[in-house]
């Protein structure tokens, strides 16, 4: 049965279908055969390949699968992923057997076989939760390889920290040490279980954390995730909703019912308002009408000023008052007890006679101004 042998683009000329691991290429190179020269040498340049495809995902496993999602990340670094590995597929085609051979067996010795592979997003979508280290992987769309597998990849930021720094760097440099392009991915790993983890610590995630949650804090956070991963969430979730959405569903639903609340404050201060300017308006008129019509309150006030006016002609007729008014005040107060128990008071009197002459004084005026 034939197979492709050759790759779109500028992918290297292994059959679309299989992604060989670097066991099965070792194996494969171990393998005796009688074969003739030719194809000896067929065999011998696809192995070569196969080890270019292996040596080319371990150092840029996103290319396990689609990773045109990167071009849309907000990720300077990751987006230049892509034509980062695009420079080591060149670097690769143009070296030679020999190196890729020794980079080959660097990278098995190193014990990374199987370290970075696919991840089954349909699968990792189905699973209640994930941890932390499960949820950094499946976010560039790898499986997580276990405790091992995150120790190796420790490993490789602690030599890219040794390398990096001054005396690391000089100390390598000497020894002629060359740091291995396929460590060099473990670094945005790391960096993206730090973020999730402090996402955590900061109550914006919750652990363990669910397929669906993850997914929309993802969005919040503006970071692109693989389009298998988000595909398999939303198909295998009903609704992608955590408690950010319920939170903010319940602010909107606060923020509703202060603005009906104040609609109904303001009508009914509106309403209160209408109300005292009825009552003034009533009151204005009753007093118009007090002032000028003939009123209960009207011949009760227009009795108590002529009782008041009688008062005072009756202190200066019958009682002779002409300068003390205490005196006077004193007997007519006297007199009243005979007609009342305990009579008025002389204050009482007092102040009725000085309201009386008020009156007589205020007509007096009146009058005067009429005339002239």
């Amino acid at each position: 049965m034939a197979s492709k042998l050759s790759r779109h683009n500028d992918r290297f000329p292994v059959d679309d279908n299989s992604k060989p691991s670097a066991r099965e290429v070792a194996n494969s190179s171990n393998t005796s055969t009688t074969t003739s020269h030719e194809n000896a040498a067929a065999n011998t340049s696809c192995r070569i390949d196969k080890m270019r495809q292996v040596l080319f995902l371990a150092a840029y496993p996103l290319e396990h699968s689609d990773s045109s999602w990167l071009v849309d990340t907000n990720s300077t670094v990751l987006r230049r992923q892509i034509d980062d590995g695009k420079a080591y597929r060149k670097h690769l085609k143009t070296s030679s057997n020999e190196a890729i051979v020794a980079d080959f067996e660097s990278y098995l010795s190193a014990g990374r076989d199987g370290l970075f592979t696919e991840a089954n997003c349909r699968r990792a979508c189905r699973l209640p939760c994930w941890s932390a280290e499960e949820a950094a992987f499946y976010s560039f769309g790898l499986e997580f390889p276990g405790e091992r597998g995150l120790r190796i990849i420790r490993k490789d930021q602690e030599l890219i920290e040794t390398r990096n720094s001054g005396h690391g760097r000089a100390g390598l440099r000497r020894a002629g040490v060359q740091t291995p392009a396929w460590i060099t991915f473990s670094v945005h790993l790391l960096e993206r279980l730090d973020l999730i983890r402090r996402a955590i610590r900061t109550n914006e995630l919750p652990e363990p954390i669910q397929p669906g949650q993850f997914i929309r804090w993802a969005e919040r956070r503006n970071i692109r995730l693989p389009f298998s991963l988000i595909s398999g969430a939303k198909t295998e979730v009903a609704e992608i909703e955590d408690w950010r959405d319920r939170y903010e569903d319940a602010q909107r639903t606060l923020t509703q019912q202060k603005l009906d609340h104040r609609r109904a404050l303001d009508k009914t201060f509106a309403e209160n308002t209408e109300l005292k300017q009825e009552i003034a308006r009533l009151t204005n008129l009753n007093d118009t009408l007090i002032r000028t019509g003939d009123g209960p309150r009207l011949r009760r006030s227009e009795s108590l000023k002529n009782a008041q006016i009688i008062l005072v002609c009756m202190a200066r007729e019958k009682y002779g008052w002409n300068n003390s008014m205490d005196a006077v005040a004193r007997q007519i107060a006297a007199a009243t007890a005979s007609y009342l128990d305990g009579g008025l008071s002389p204050d009482t009197v007092k102040r009725n006679l000085k309201k009386g002459l008020a009156l007589i004084d205020g007509t007096k005026r009146q009058s005067s101004v009429a005339e002239s």
